[in-house]
């Protein structure tokens, strides 16, 4: 079957397929006598495994770990326990922001002082001038025409 029809049946897209074949994940994918690629059923349930395996958020590096172990007959225990410690760990640290954001939404302590605001109210400052002058007004836009002619192009200011 063509990439396509492996997309749809593995629920990947080709380009993903494409690039899953470039870093080693699917082995030698057989080619049609045009040289286009021509997958089997086993191709496809390597592909629906790859799929299930980024949804649990696994690295490719991973993967690659866990097949060879499949190929050798070896644990894939130790990769996949890695890798739900690190969910854990990922876990815990949005549990505490959580606790945080929701603390701060409680009693309204907000950790900024007077000079992180002011830093904070002159960077929005500037990007509103950088914004104002990247989308020109109908009045600008008419002057610069009669300046330059029809090629408007965007102005731009000179901040320091």
């Amino acid at each position: 079957m063509n990439i396509s029809d492996a997309a749809k049946r593995s629920g990947l897209s080709a380009k993903m397929i494409r690039y899953y074949e470039s870093v080693g994940l699917l082995g030698g994918v057989g080619r049609s006598e045009a040289g286009y690629r021509d997958f089997d059923a086993s191709d496809v349930a390597l592909l629906s495994f790859i799929r299930w395996a980024r949804e649990l958020d696994l690295p490719v590096a991973r993967i690659v770990q866990i097949l060879r172990a499949m190929v050798h007959g070896e644990d894939v225990g130790p990769v996949l326990r890695a890798h739900a410690e690190e969910i854990r760990r990922l876990v815990s640290d949005l549990q505490d922001k959580r606790k945080t954001v929701l603390a701060l939404a409680t009693d309204g302590s907000f950790p900024l002082t007077p000079e992180h605001l002011g830093v904070i109210q002159s960077r929005a400052r500037r990007a509103r001038q950088r914004l104002a002058w990247s989308e020109p007004s109908a009045s600008a836009q008419a002057q610069y025409r009669l300046e330059h002619g029809n090629g408007f192009r965007t102005l731009r200011a000179s901040l320091p």
